[in-house]
């Protein structure tokens, strides 16, 4: 009778308690690792091109500020003329003399031959600045050109033409 009670407690009992093997648990452990260095570099890629694009767009602010506020004072200006390339020098509506020009990657203004001013915050480099005055138009037609190269080597041109409101001087 107790081999019949020992069949009994056998029956239907099966082996649920299986296990993972190491290999199994090397596999899964390394697709794991590769998808989280897969997902970190991305990560890291992303917070990167983020950083440099807002510095760019700073940049850019800052240079369109700065073309702004040249083509404002131009506006009202006359006696124009382009000492070189990267500089221009005319009479604003106060009758003061101005110039901006180019001096160490800054755009730089200076009122009655004063000391210069940067007009750009230092976090911008400008590689190029150029004034082009239109020879024999009334009134006086000018255009800017400015380039800065940021970070990353991404270059940007920008330009801008203004026209004198003043006629006849």
């Amino acid at each position: 009778m107790t081999g019949d009670v020992n069949k009994m407690k056998n029956v239907g009992i099966t082996n649920t308690a299986r296990g993972f093997t190491i290999i199994e648990l090397l596999v899964a452990m390394t697709v794991f690792l590769i998808v989280v260095g897969i997902t970190s570099g991305i990560f890291i890629r992303t917070i990167r091109t983020q950083r440099i694009i807002t510095d760019m767009s700073a940049s850019l602010n800052n240079i369109t500020l700065a073309l702004e506020q040249i083509a404002r004072e131009a506006r009202t200006g006359y006696m124009f003329r382009s000492l070189t390339d990267s500089e221009l020098e005319f009479t604003n509506a106060q009758g003061e003399l101005v110039k901006y020009l180019l001096d160490e990657d800054q755009i730089q203004r200076s009122v009655n031959s004063g000391s210069l001013s940067s007009i750009t915050s230092g976090g911008t480099i400008i590689e190029r600045l150029e004034f082009e005055i239109k020879d024999n138009s009334d009134p006086a037609f000018i255009t800017i050109a400015v380039k800065t190269v940021g970070e990353g080597n991404i270059e940007v041109n920008l330009q801008t033409s203004v026209s004198s409101r003043v006629i006849g001087l």
